[in-house]
């Protein structure tokens, strides 16, 4: 009955393992079909040798449901964490930029990807097939190079995009059609109840604090960067932080 106790003995209920200190363990990122992703509160070095790190982008499940009605059976959700400029630590090879192409980064020209590690060079090295789309792109005069006797460009290990995971591509001017816009940075804060009495708001605010005050350090940001702030809880609040505005508080609007 509700007056009863409860059936559930607290000490059974299973909880997550601590992580065994141990020493860092390098971990290859095309080595995801045998060797799943590290947890990531473990020590583990990252070898980019042709796909993204954990660090830049996780998802919550390591293996997916092969059939339709095991997916239902389960009722899991699947997301994905995305931290693209992600701190890599010292001892691995830091992001490299690509900046050699004059005319910006290479892309499909149906489905506008980028070049990257697995789209494969055909008819001798003077296209490549688009690894998302199919299509057919050629390759132009100053990025061509010959091919050896599996397909692969002589130069791939030489080029980051051809070889790994994740780069940083330079754009050219002529890459878009106006000036760059000023970076922007918008900060999402949860006030609701539940938030504040669990203290995430009070954490929030500290991080929020320490995170502006290393943007105003000369030479840390783009003197142009925005910053916005939104919180929320049953609704969304949006505040006007321009130095112009009347009074010592900011405006709010409530959607």
């Amino acid at each position: 009955g509700g007056g009863g106790k409860s059936r559930i003995d607290p000490l059974q209920v299973p909880r997550p393992v601590a992580p065994v200190v141990e020493e860092v363990k390098e971990w290859f990122t095309k080595s995801l079909a045998t060797n799943p992703v590290p947890p990531a509160g473990t020590n583990f070095r990252v070898v980019d040798d042709g796909n993204c790190s954990p660090r830049f982008m996780r998802l919550s499940i390591n293996q997916f449901p092969s059939t339709k009605e095991l997916a239902t059976r389960m009722s899991l959700p699947i997301a994905a964490s995305i931290q693209p400029l992600a701190l890599v630590p010292h001892d691995e090879d830091q992001v490299q930029l690509v900046s050699d192409h004059s005319q910006g980064p290479i892309r499909c020209r149906r489905c506008r990807a980028y070049i990257n590690c697995h789209v494969q060079f055909v008819d001798g090295g003077r296209h490549w097939s688009c690894n998302l789309c199919g299509m057919s792109n050629a390759v132009e005069p100053d990025y061509f190079c010959t091919l050896d006797a599996h397909g692969v460009r002589r130069d791939a290990a030489q080029r980051p995009e051809l070889s790994k995971g994740s780069v940083d591509f330079a754009a050219s001017q002529e890459y878009f059609n106006r000036p760059a816009m000023a970076p922007a940075v918008m900060y999402a804060i949860d006030v609701s109840a539940t938030a504040v009495r669990g203290g995430l708001l009070h954490a929030a605010v500290q991080a929020v604090r320490e995170s502006v005050q290393a943007l105003a350090k000369p030479g840390a940001a783009d003197p142009r960067t925005l910053v916005g702030l939104i919180t929320f809880d049953a609704q969304i609040h949006f505040y006007n932080l321009h130095s112009d505005a009347s009074g010592d508080a900011p405006a709010m609007s409530v959607l």
